[in-house]
């Protein structure tokens, strides 16, 4: 009896072309000059998964590509080419293939073809799982037992049978039965009769516990790592608090990586000791940035981070940006740990002078918060300390607000920076009074999503919409941070950054008391980093949800630079007559 299948780690299937449903072709015309022989490698008989084994065990198709491929390794390689298909049919259940090769050289091009014919399969008559020791009436082994992917009547596939195996394994490891061992693992295939029985036995072992976790470093207090950690010494080992534990250290900003490790060989009966290896960072971090958005205009910035000023984890960064919207300062202060393990208090200020075509301002925030996560999602709960002088149309005021907000936000992404699926979900809301030290009375919410999904191979639908509204008791008032307005790179496009909104009586857009947004894009790879997009945007600021929406399509190209997407985009406002063609550009995330 042979394995499981030929591994793939190799790669052996690139560069296949299928021709057909029953047919497969490698071609090699070599680049050197000195080298004249060139190869195609073609298998019938066989279909899909049966016949990417067949080419991945061919040692003659492997060759492919290969600039010392001669004669006389052809020939070599040819002749053991119905002993490696035999072996490839194998775990699918054919143990009485037929092969019919053919091999002919003109002019110094080879072509080399294999009819197989793969006979009979071999069918499951029994299937025998049986589970001894103290986790044998666990439920989760149970079930493996109950579902394992072989049953009598079954053609045999081995894959199947190692995929039962190895539930079987994954289970005992993540529910702490540590010695569990397969005491017979058998698949035994009668060739004669065309007949297979599967033999297991497996037995659990002891269920351990969590013994105590040990910090290998001397960055931070072990007690501010120690908050983290979210089992507790005696409890039953589980792998996901430990995965959970690892992924938590990770993004506190410490360390560049984290190694958690039951160790096993330690083990105090059943208590085992849980291993915790951060590799720590630089300590600080100095960044000069630059660059260019239809948005912003062209920017520049200066950042420094201090990730660690202290064993007890306090934190800090500063940021200054200057561009012709916006000239801003701001500074954070973190401390860890505060009423909660894993909370985290910030401390901020900032200042910033706000330029853009609707509005000028300049604002004074100060602020305190505190940001956790909450399984998947990310928490933030502020008091901010607002003093804003603004311009916005015929609106003049200097206003005072005393805001307590709550935000929520959620991403899911098969890739950070360049996900083929994903999502991104967020809400906010915010509000301020007369009687708490706040000229304005106002409560805002506001909600937005994203959802990225992949279609046939290379192209993606990005989705996204936003909905929005402010209640206040004098809206004039309002600055414009806490007003709505609609258009530019990631609202309508076709229209210029916050170009839309009510206006007042001299035309000015003065922004308005509620937002609704929605835009669907279609990006398709063309070849390497290089991707086209068709989107169409719809959406404006608004009044109490009354008044028209906006519209705009276009085109845009796309490059998936080293820091994250470029994108430049051409869009026509489609509710707007003989407009002209606005530009677009960005950088950053699609999430």
């Amino acid at each position: 009896m042979r394995g499981g299948l030929q591994k793939r780690a190799r790669r052996p299937l690139e560069g296949v072309r299928r021709l057909g449903v029953s047919s497969a072709v490698l071609l090699l015309i070599p680049c050197g000059l000195a080298a004249q022989t060139s190869v195609s490698v073609h298998v019938s008989g066989v279909e899909d998964e049966v016949q990417e084994n067949v080419l991945a065990t061919l040692s003659l198709a492997r060759a492919v590509g290969d600039t010392a491929l001669d004669d006389d390794r052809i020939r070599r390689l040819h002749a053991r080419a119905s002993v490696e298909i035999a072996g490839a049919l194998e775990p699918f259940g054919f143990y009485h293939s037929q092969v019919t090769a053919n091999i002919a050289e003109t002019g110094g091009a080879w072509r080399v073809s294999y009819a197989i014919t793969p006979g009979p399969r071999v069918r499951v008559t029994s299937v025998q799982v049986r589970i001894e020791g103290e986790g044998a009436a666990d439920a989760p082994f149970q079930a493996v037992r109950d579902s394992f992917p072989v049953a009598a009547g079954d053609p045999l596939d081995h894959r199947r049978y190692e995929i039962g195996r190895r539930r079987l394994l994954d289970v005992a490891s993540s529910r702490g039965y540590l010695d569990a061992r397969l005491v017979t693992s058998e698949l035994r295939v009668d060739r004669q009769a065309d007949t297979a029985a599967v033999v297991l036995q497996f037995t659990t072992g002891p269920r351990f516990r969590f013994g105590p976790v040990v910090f290998q470093q001397d960055v931070l207090n072990d007690n501010v790592l120690r908050r983290i950690v979210s089992f507790e010494e005696g409890q039953f080992y589980s792998t996901r608090p430990l995965l959970t534990l690892q992924s938590q250290l990770a993004a506190t900003g410490y360390f560049a990586a984290v190694e958690v490790a039951p160790r096993r060989d330690l083990a105090e009966g059943l208590f085992v000791p849980i291993h915790v290896t951060p590799l720590s960072r630089r300590s600080r971090r100095y960044a000069v940035g630059g660059g260019f958005g239809t948005n912003t205009g062209v920017r520049g910035s200066l950042e420094a981070e201090f990730r660690r000023l202290n064993r007890s984890g306090h934190h800090a960064d500063g940021k200054i940006t200057a561009s012709p919207l916006e000239q801003s300062i701001r500074t954070n202060y973190f401390i860890p740990g505060i009423f909660s393990n894993t909370r985290l208090l910030g401390l901020s200020a900032s200042f910033a002078k706000l330029e853009t075509e609707t509005s000028h301002s300049r604002r004074l925030r100060l602020a305190t918060s505190f940001s956790d996560r909450r399984g998947s999602w990310q928490e933030v709960l502020a008091v901010n300390f607002l003093r804003e002088a603004f311009e916005v149309g015929v609106d003049t005021a200097s206003t005072r607000l005393l805001t307590v907000s709550g935000a929520w936000s959620q991403t899911i992404a098969n890739h950070p920076i360049f996900p083929r699926r994903g999502q991104r979900f967020r809400v906010r809301l915010e509000g301020s009074h007369e009687r708490l030290l706040s000229d304005v009375r106002f409560v805002r919410a506001n909600i937005d999503a994203k959802l990225i999904t992949p279609i046939g191979d290379g192209a993606r639908i990005l989705t996204r919409a936003e909905l929005g509204v402010v209640y206040s008791s004098d809206f004039r008032r309002l600055p414009p941070t806490v007003r709505f307005f609609a258009g530019g790179d990631e609202s309508v496009r076709g229209f210029r950054y916050q170009a839309l909104g009510p206006l007042d009586d001299a035309g000015g857009v003065i922004g308005g008391n509620s937002i609704a947004l929605a835009s669907i894009e279609i990006e398709r790879t063309v070849f390497g980093r290089w991707a086209v997009a068709a989107f169409v945007d719809v959406g404006n600021a608004l009044d109490d949800f009354s008044g028209r929406l906006e519209s705009g399509a276009g085109i845009g190209l796309r490059w998936r630079s080293p820091v994250g997407p470029v994108r430049l985009d051409g869009a026509f406002p489609l509710s707007l007559q003989h407009s002209p063609l606005v530009l677009h550009f960005g950088i950053g995330p699609d999430l």
